[in-house]
């Protein structure tokens, strides 16, 4: 599964992080032959935001406009022993303290329960009508079957583009 690809500027080299296994790879792509575009770019299933957690820093969902309905998701897996799954999930919501703008009824942005996916390694939750300018956190907290609980906190920012 590829993670991120990225290209190297006024190099014409790209790089890709894959997931092989129980690995992450770090490898060299073929020298291209178009310019490369110096920003990352990060390969995500359309209408489907699944993050993966990789590092300690918070992690952070693509930006969606006020009008976005959608189903945010974190795949747990990597984190899971083997024969451990994820029992029991919950989302909660909040205002980002470096937020813009407020929003006193952020709860009200979660549309309905946390979701676990059939084979117990991901919790999804539908996020709805953020308010612009306000980053949201949403935490998502999964107790594994071995009776672990792992929070893990997402920066959802809304902007109405112009």
């Amino acid at each position: 599964m590829l993670l991120l690809l990225f290209g190297v500027p006024s190099t014409g080299i790209s790089v890709f992080i894959a997931e092989t296994g129980d690995n992450v790879a770090l490898r060299l792509a073929a020298a291209a032959t178009t310019p490369i575009d110096p920003h990352f770019c990060v390969v995500a299933p359309p209408r489907l935001r699944t993050l993966i957690p990789a590092s300690t820093k918070m992690q952070k969902f693509d930006t969606t406009t006020p009008e976005g309905r959608l189903l945010l998701s974190v795949d747990f897996s990597r984190l899971l022993p083997p024969g451990v799954t994820i029992a029991s999930a919950a989302v909660t919501i909040a205002v980002h303290t470096l937020s813009v703008a407020d929003d006193s009824d952020a709860t009200d942005r979660l549309d309905g329960s946390a979701i676990v996916s059939d084979d117990q390694t991901t919790i999804s939750q539908w996020f709805q009508f953020g308010l612009d300018d306000v980053d949201y956190v949403l935490t998502f907290v999964a107790s594994f079957s071995d009776g672990e609980i792992v929070p893990l906190a997402v920066e959802m920012p809304v902007r109405l583009y112009s």
